[in-house]
């Protein structure tokens, strides 16, 4: 008997809670302080307003207020609640309120609120809330009341649905700066707070001190936590916009010792590898430029005698009628190219003129080679003239002593028109009575 007592006092007291929910419930229910650990699934479900608060509930699934679809205010603060999973509040589309202050929500993820449409007050009011992805505003395109202080909120949510807010607390968070995209969503808001943030007045803060107007209220909260010398002036009254630039202030120890050795290493590393490839590029162009040198040909002989006089223009063997006129003796015409009289002859001997290669001379053997330039440097050539082959009676010949030279002498047969000098290096090539060059 005593145990079916213990028993049944048991079960009264397992379904005390949610018994005492029920039996209070019309379209209110209060159910708070009742230990719950999870939403209750045994209420009418014609309610419109649920008080969850100073429970012990860690999290809110998708088919935890699917039965109460007519809900229009929902408390859930002072639970535990870490998790609400994607579509936790779907098809709550008259939801108007929702209270989850003092929970233990870090990050409010986009898909936490879808189902929301016509809710117009959000309090996450004490949270841990660190971040907030972007687009988790956009379920409650109607939301007018968002609290969100009291967090440790480091970037403010730069959502285009915010602009319809009305009232917006972001006091007490961690934001050390805004955007110039941030500022004109709250300059579109009625009333912010966003008060106790430890701002960092540097070059980042400087799109706002350009845009502040001091008609706005929440321009006079911002005060600056750092720089150390900028602490606690407000940046619309007290700061100027030179003072706001991003030079460090701290001293070389806040350095990390991993990060500044990677770089020593990167930057040493990159500075080797450039000088030595700047090293191998001048011995490679040293090394070309003596390799040229090396192989440059020498200067050819100039085979057809052209010369150069000493003014730099080329001589060559020219004809006695271009220098004496039509009909000219040979004696006049025979000059020597350096300007200087042969005995017995009244002008100078121009250059000798070449034989064509192979051919033979009348009275001798063998053939005539062409004559050399006497300067080697001269790069002009000139192709030998033909050998004139009308040749004088025996008396042409003039100061050829014909023992000089033996029966060779007298068959030498000399052009009428002029005498021809043939430079060349064996004694025979010429008649040893006229003069060389």
């Amino acid at each position: 008997m005593k145990m079916m007592l213990v028993f049944l006092l048991i079960l009264l007291k397992e379904a005390g809670p949610t018994a005492a929910c029920s039996s209070s419930c019309s379209s209110w229910c209060w159910c708070d302080n009742s230990g719950f650990t999870s939403v209750p699934q045994d209420l009418p479900t014609t309610i419109t307003r649920l008080d969850l608060s100073h429970n012990a509930i860690t999290t809110l699934s998708q088919s935890d207020f699917a039965r109460y679809s007519n809900l229009t205010r929902l408390w859930l603060y002072h639970n535990q609640i870490s998790v609400i999973n994607s579509g936790a509040f779907y098809g709550l589309s008259s939801l108007t309120g929702l209270w989850l202050r003092y929970n233990q929500l870090t990050i409010l993820r986009s898909d936490m609120f879808v189902g929301l449409d016509t809710l117009l007050e959000l309090n996450l009011y004490d949270n841990n809330i660190h971040s907030i992805e972007a687009g988790t505003f956009n379920a409650t395109p109607q939301l007018q009341q968002l609290y969100l202080d009291q967090n440790n909120i480091t970037i403010f949510p730069e959502s285009p649905s915010l602009a319809n807010i009305s009232n917006l607390r972001m006091n007490h968070n961690q934001m050390e700066t805004l955007s110039s995209a941030a500022y004109d969503i709250m300059f579109s808001i009625s009333y912010v707070n966003i008060d106790n943030n430890p701002w960092q007045c540097d070059c980042r803060m400087l799109p706002i001190k350009q845009k502040m107007t001091g008609f706005r209220d929440f321009e006079k909260q911002i005060r600056c936590a750092g720089p150390e010398h900028l602490e606690g002036k407000s940046l619309l009254l007290v700061v100027e916009p030179e003072d706001l630039n991003c030079e460090e202030t701290g001293s070389t120890d806040s350095t990390s010792p991993a990060s500044f050795s990677l770089s020593a290493f990167l930057s040493g590393f990159l500075g080797g590898v450039l000088g030595s490839f700047l090293i191998l590029v001048i011995f490679l162009a040293i090394w070309c430029i003596k390799m040229r040198a090396k192989t440059r040909p020498a200067p050819v002989p100039d085979p057809s005698g052209v010369s150069s006089n000493p003014n730099g223009a080329a001589t060559g063997p020219t004809s006695g009628r271009h220098h004496t006129g039509q009909g000219a003796s040979p004696s006049r015409a025979a000059h020597s190219d350096d300007g200087e009289s042969r005995p017995g002859t009244s002008g100078t001997v121009p250059p000798p003129r070449s034989l064509d290669d192979g051919e033979s001379r009348p009275g001798t053997s063998g053939t005539v080679p062409p004559p050399r330039s006497l300067d080697k440097s001269s790069a002009v050539l000139r192709a030998p003239l033909p050998p004139i082959k009308t040749a004088g009676p025996r008396g042409d010949v003039r100061n050829v002593p014909e023992a000089a030279h033996g029966d060779a002498a007298a068959n030498i047969s000399v052009p009428l028109s002029r005498h021809f000098i043939y430079q060349q290096t064996c004694p025979s090539g010429l008649p040893k009575g006229l003069p060389g060059l």
